[in-house]
């Protein structure tokens, strides 16, 4: 039995936050808000929006709605974590139960994500080489060696390619903090900001030396997707047959990626060059058959990505 986490909270209702927070747990089988208690198994994803709010999104009655709650005493994030592994179990759990009533219990697959170990259910879907967590957003090839750089890669919420994705907080010292923001993209786009930051900090004694170490962070080279940045600053610069270039040299060594695939489709797409932007959705789909941007995409048609100047 999991150990039961307590917090305080407070809903946000048409943006407004309550004054007094309430009392919530979270146990085996439910997460109790005050006075409600609500079936892990209803419980279709949480997310974070900032370091203490949380979007719950819940499956109510032939629809899903999502709730907002101001996390006030507790740690959001390991409230989140332990969210999504006993509600993802649990809803697993009650598809394995349905498909056995129905005599199709060996039909169930699932996978548990290594990074955020949430459990995924793959019935639906084809066996491919990779697996994607709709719960962390991470893309990963299970059994497969020395491929643990996998979890800092998803689509970057700025440009839109898969890319290694960052969470950092950009600050300017003077003699004490004066400004700071906190910034999640890629590191294809965090790179001119961060040049700009450490700019700003040389006079500064303490801002400067935390943003060189946040430019080194930024810089540092991948072992996995060796030349990903550029083949993405190629394509958002209108290089697309350059940027196609370095894509099939990744995926030489790699075999398998769905996102850089998915990559290859947006770079296509950027051009006009729609049917081979669907074929390279397919070719996705061949490496992950559950990979949630891509259903996305081939569900609603392809979206026009804009030009972003990012360098």
């Amino acid at each position: 039995m999991a150990k039961k986490v307590k917090f305080r909270f407070r809903e946000v209702l048409s943006g407004r936050i309550p004054l007094w927070s309430s009392k919530g747990a979270l146990g085996d089988d439910s997460l109790v808000l005050a006075d409600e208690s609500i079936p892990l198994a209803e419980i279709a994803r949480a997310s974070r929006v900032t370091h203490c709010r949380l979007v719950l999104t819940v499956d109510g009655q032939g629809m899903q709605e999502e709730r907002l709650l101001s996390i006030s005493r507790g740690n959001a994030r390991r409230l989140l974590n332990e969210l999504n592994i006993r509600s993802s179990a649990s809803r697993a759990s009650a598809r394995q139960g349905q498909l056995a009533q129905s005599g199709g219990a060996r039909s169930f697959r699932s996978a548990v994500c290594p990074f955020c170990h949430a459990t995924i259910d793959l019935t639906d879907f084809d066996a491919t080489s990779q697996v994607y967590c709709s719960y962390c957003e991470a893309l990963f090839t299970p059994d497969s060696e020395g491929r643990s750089e996998e979890q800092h890669y998803r689509l970057c919420p700025r440009c839109g390619f898969y890319a290694r994705v960052m969470r950092m907080t950009s600050f300017y010292f003077l003699y004490v903090v004066f400004s700071s923001q906190e910034r999640h993209e890629c590191t294809g786009c965090l790179r001119k900001g961060a040049w700009g930051r450490l700019l700003a900090n040389i006079p500064c004694v303490l801002g400067a030396p935390v943003a060189a170490w946040q430019l080194m962070k930024i810089y540092r080279p991948s072992r996995l997707f060796r030349g990903l940045d550029r083949a993405n600053r190629l394509a958002l610069a209108g290089k697309i047959d350059r940027a196609m270039e370095e894509y099939d040299l990744i995926l030489t060594e790699l075999k398998a990626s769905a996102g850089v695939r998915y990559n290859q489709a947006l770079a296509m797409e950027m051009v006009g060059r729609t049917e081979e932007a669907r074929k390279h959705l397919r070719l996705s789909l061949s490496d992950c058959a559950n990979y949630g941007p891509v259903l996305a995409e081939m569900g609603a048609g392809l979206r026009q990505i804009p030009h972003s100047g990012v360098s």
